[in-house]
């Protein structure tokens, strides 16, 4: 099941590439030392290894100056150091030590992906293999496939999560909750195409953009004045989503397994009777894929998400000046629908719809946006 971890891992850089798939050389950072468990809380259960542990991981940004090369014979990850957890704790599983592991694989937007696997060779104690990019940006796992120690060729299938067209983040968490020993052994190969990648040191204009960006993620955003008041909240960001074929607006928080988070583009498409017109295209679902009307009549008529070879009007909207005008927030406008001339695009209930238009006060500002990159 897709989960949440730190949204201080949201963000990579989304840009289209035309190289060749490569997969860089595996880094690893020894996190931010021992976590000490809350007094009802272990690690295992018997000889049971608990995957509640992973809620206690953070994993660090993609600056954090402790990343560093990880050994790796032959392109394969070997990593051996004595536990930092005190011998005094020996068995008592009240304490984790998180280390991390991470390579970035990036997909040309011409690639056909049939076959994505990521293995870990030996497993001691735990270890979690999550992806990140503009399909997931909250990540994605699957908790079935956690290792346990003594797990051998531990895979988890990533095919039809993988995103062409930029650059993907894998990235082990790796557990470790007994003395005396923390080890990842035996390797992490990653399989595409039935083929192992070999790890390498990749260069050129794509990487040198991708290293320049401090975030993993540029995720666009499409928010109305109404949810915060107008103001952008670091604390709680909220999100577009499509969720059972519907566009939702959820906390980025929550988004999780069911939904489908949506990196938005606000497209120009000129002008008409000196009005300009626009068109929300998702940039990370299949191509040419916009926020469409999902039904044929004017009221309470919700947004989905759909493919069209020419932008049909239900894809349409005329951008006009804020419905709710509020002179402390600035950059919000409103969208008139093209294909009914006296309703707006708005948020009702966190649903995305059009409306006709109303006088009140909530109307306005649920149909006031403004575009802007999740921090």
């Amino acid at each position: 099941m897709k989960k949440l971890i730190s949204v201080a891992l949201l963000c990579l850089c989304f840009v289209a590439y035309s190289q060749a798939q490569t997969l860089s050389t595996w880094e690893v950072n020894e996190g931010a030392g021992i976590v000490d468990l809350p007094a009802n809380e272990k690690t295992r259960n018997g000889n049971e290894r608990l995957s509640s542990v992973y809620k206690y991981a953070q994993t660090p940004i993609k600056k954090d100056p402790k990343w560093k090369s990880v050994a790796a014979p032959n392109g394969q990850v070997s990593y051996s150091t004595t536990s930092i957890l005190p011998n005094a704790n020996y068995n008592k599983f009240t304490q984790i030590d998180f280390t991390y592991f991470r390579s970035y694989l990036h997909i040309p937007a011409d690639f056909k992906v049939n076959k994505a696997t990521v293995t870990i060779g030996i497993v001691d104690d735990q270890a979690r293999m999550m992806l990140y990019n503009s399909l997931h940006p909250t990540g994605y796992y699957v908790e079935a496939n956690d290792g346990k120690r003594g797990g051998e060729n531990v895979t988890t299938d990533f095919t039809k999560q993988l995103a062409v067209g930029e650059i993907n983040t894998f990235v082990i968490v790796q557990v470790d909750d007994n003395c005396c020993g923390n080890n990842l052994k035996g390797g992490i190969t990653v399989n595409l195409n039935d083929k192992i990648m070999q790890p390498v040191n990749p260069t050129g204009s794509v990487w040198d953009e991708f290293k320049k960006s401090d975030v993993y993620i540029d995720l666009n955003n499409l928010r109305a004045y109404s949810i915060n008041g107008g103001a952008y909240s670091d604390k709680e960001p909220y999100a577009v989503t499509l969720q059972n074929g519907v566009c939702v607006i959820k906390k980025l928080k929550d988004v999780s397994g069911n939904d489908e988070y949506l990196n938005i583009q606000k497209v120009q498409l000129g002008a008409n009777a000196g009005k300009p017109m626009v068109a929300f295209k998702v940039v990370n679902s299949k191509p040419n894929t916009y926020l469409t009307l999902s039904g044929n009549t004017e009221s309470d008529n919700r947004l989905t998400a759909r493919q069209h070879t020419a932008v049909p009007d239900e894809a349409k909207f005329y951008e006009e000046t804020p419905l709710f005008n509020d002179p402390a927030q600035k950059g919000f406008t409103s969208f008139q629908s093209a294909k009914f001339a006296n309703s707006y695009l708005r948020h009702q209930g966190l649903f995305l719809e059009i409306d006709p238009k109303m006088d009140a006060d909530l109307y306005k500002k649920d149909a006031s946006w403004r575009m802007e990159k999740l921090k």
